[in-house]
């Protein structure tokens, strides 16, 4: 897939001194994003929760009557809390076991071109939060989860939150040497720049304090009971989604399996997770592709990055427009701008310059500077 080399990082709201500098301070950096990530601040909104309790009520017995006529069973009718306005046309053969919060489902959704009416249909729900106009169809079961207005989720077998409630992140990365040394604790906006310090100043014991104290207080503010799909994210055809966070007009279609990970995507950087795919233990950012049988577990892939054609990227982090096709990338920070394909193999490497192509087969070692 061609992506254009002049793409400027859209986090470029962030001051000057923090990102777009050859050393951005890493400590300010995270600061930044401790007041200012779109992704903590879903948190925050879905831990208190989708409605306000003024905005919800108890169903009335003739939507009852209504939702039973139309083959739903619940175990405990006084556990489904819906919106003011609620209406029951298109709740449609489900089964409600645990609490539900639901809104008004009465707009339609586009999906690959094609319109489909909100709605709850041929699915078995335990504990969710769905706004008003979203598709919940064909799921086996839809467990712990947040849907904003707009989110779909289509023909899923197990879509649920897990026992991570912090989606992995502080979780340590041994990048560049396999057997440990240069650990970095990863939150979902890090990039090459701010990785590339922390991993190469191992001697400055005052910046990974500051550093570690600052992922402390991000860990906790991450905390969530819920996995969340933003406005307009979609989850389709997929066996398996577990422990995530799905940024706007993020898709994960077809995928083998996505678990505990972190998707931040938006209508201009929509992230796309398809055909194929196996994400583990990751952080995804804006208009990142991840398709054709690619494999990432315990990796970063920052901006408009990508996998593809059985790619494996392991314990690594991927600069922004590095692409893997076909190769594998383990325990290696990878800079910007990379080509990589042809059956390739990258071990141990630290190259955050980035700016190449790796297009035989042989395989690179580079040592940790």
């Amino acid at each position: 897939m061609k992506k254009d080399n002049n793409i400027k990082p859209k986090r470029a709201i962030i001051p000057e001194h923090i990102h777009f500098t050859e050393n951005p301070d890493p400590v300010k950096f995270l600061e930044y994003y401790l007041k200012k990530s779109q992704f903590l601040k879903t948190i925050d909104i879905i831990r208190k929760g989708i409605f306000s309790e003024k905005q919800l009520r108890k169903l009335s017995d003739e939507e009852k009557e209504i939702l039973i006529n139309q083959k739903n069973y619940s175990n405990n009718w006084n556990n489904l809390l819906v919106c003011k306005n609620f209406i029951p046309d298109n709740i449609i053969n489900n089964q409600f076991l645990g609490k539900a919060i639901i809104g008004r489902q009465d707009g339609t959704i586009e999906i690959d071109e094609l319109k489909y009416d909100c709605g709850i249909i041929n699915s078995t729900l335990y504990n969710v939060q769905i706004s008003s106009n979203t598709l919940v169809k064909n799921v086996h079961t839809l467990s712990y989860v947040a849907l904003r207005s707009g989110a779909a989720i289509m023909n899923c077998n197990i879509i649920s939150h897990g026992n991570d409630h912090h989606f992995g992140i502080g979780r340590e990365m041994a990048l560049a040497i396999e057997s440990g040394g240069r650990e970095l604790k990863i939150f979902p906006e890090i990039n090459i720049d701010v990785a590339r310090i922390l991993c190469g100043e191992r001697g400055n014991k005052e910046l990974l304090r500051k550093y570690s104290g600052l992922i402390k207080q991000y860990v906790k503010l991450a905390e969530s009971r819920w996995s969340i799909l933003e406005e307009n994210a979609v989850i389709s055809n997929t066996s398996k989604v577990i422990n995530f966070f799905l940024g706007q007009h993020g898709r994960i279609d077809n995928a083998c399996a996505v678990e505990n990970a972190v998707i931040l995507s938006d209508m201009d950087e929509p992230v796309h997770i398809s055909d194929g795919a196996v994400v583990k233990d990751s952080m995804i950012q804006w208009g990142t592709h991840i398709t054709t049988g690619a494999i990432a577990e315990k990796a970063i892939f920052t901006e408009h990055s990508g996998a593809e054609r059985n790619a494996k990227v392991l314990d690594s982090l991927i600069g922004a427009n590095s692409h893997v096709s076909e190769g594998e990338v383990s325990s290696s920070l990878l800079g910007s701008f990379v080509g990589f394909h042809h059956h390739a193999l990258l071990i141990a490497a630290f190259w955050p310059e980035g700016k190449g192509n790796i297009g035989q087969s042989p395989q690179y070692f580079r040592a940790a500077l």
